[in-house]
């Protein structure tokens, strides 16, 4: 969801006075029928979850923080511009009928989303893995840059496990745990990712996964160049010396081995949320 020129940063939930504000202008509950994800970069994005607790067969329970219901579908895409405020909610589904009952009370407080410009509808997301436990799917997801705070959640309550990789290549997997054991003797280190232009999210899932293995604060340098699939660098000094531990993905069947076993694996994983391959790893 992040809008070029401006490097993005992870997503985080809205706070204060932005949700706020956009509470006062949909008129209703931001906790408890409007959950949001959000992040400031020249706008602010939010996906709008319209939810009911009400009876019916539409889902099984389900949990969305502190939120229970049975009923979710993600239905508004919510843009605030963060030079002069202006608010515009976009309908995705037009189909659903919560959504239909506020655009009849709020006629013109809604917009179609065909109206959306261009260049904010190619970074839209849909919060697949919510949406998935809601219908009673098991996931494994390689996406990063979401909090993981909320589907864990959602997933333990749901009975269901989830599994998350920041890299499903076999290799990548190894290089941290050897970078993370060369740390143990080498402690002075930095991290360099290079990945495709068309990456959003900086640094990597990857380097932040590895970089939480190394003692300290290690540095991350992030590199976003055409012709690049997937590439990291562990350099770890010491004196007189310098250690690099590098993997290269030249192409996209280096993920299939990882993702396959994580297809395997899934059934045998509590529910939750399960980080890492290295977990899957013998």
């Amino acid at each position: 969801m992040s809008l070029p020129p401006v490097v993005a940063s992870a997503d985080t939930q809205a706070k204060g006075g932005v949700a706020t504000v956009l509470e006062r202008i949909a008129r209703y509950s931001y906790e408890k029928r409007w959950r949001m994800l959000a992040f400031w970069i020249v706008a602010l994005i939010l996906i709008g979850f319209l939810g009911s607790k009400a009876g019916g067969s539409y889902a099984r329970d389900f949990r969305l923080g502190r939120s229970r219901v049975n009923y979710l579908r993600n239905s508004v895409k919510a843009v605030l511009d963060a030079y002069d405020g202006t608010t515009t909610f976009y309908v995705f589904d037009r189909a659903d009928p919560i959504l239909a009952g506020y655009r009849r009370v709020f006629p013109t407080l809604f917009t179609d989303a065909a109206a959306m410009p261009a260049d904010l509808r190619k970074h839209v997301r849909y919060p697949e893995m919510l949406l998935a436990l809601q219908a009673g799917v098991p996931c494994v997801v390689g996406t990063s840059g979401w909090d993981t705070a909320e589907v864990a959640s959602a997933a333990e309550h749901a009975g269901l496990p989830v599994f998350y990789a920041p890299n499903f290549a076999i290799g990548a997997v190894l290089m941290m745990r050897f970078a993370a054991e060369a740390a143990e003797h080498l402690p002075r280190a930095e991290i360099v990712e290079l990945h495709d232009e068309g990456k959003q999210d900086a640094p990597s899932g990857t380097a932040r996964a590895t970089a939480e293995r190394l003692p300290g604060e290690t540095p991350i340098h992030s590199v976003r160049l055409p012709g690049l699939v997937a590439h990291q660098e562990v350099l770890l000094g010491g004196e007189g010396q310098l250690l690099t531990i590098r993997h290269d993905t030249l192409s996209r069947e280096a993920f299939v081995p990882g993702v396959l076993l994580a297809l395997e694996r899934l059934h045998t994983l509590p529910p939750g949320l399960t980080i890492g391959l290295d977990r899957l790893l013998a």
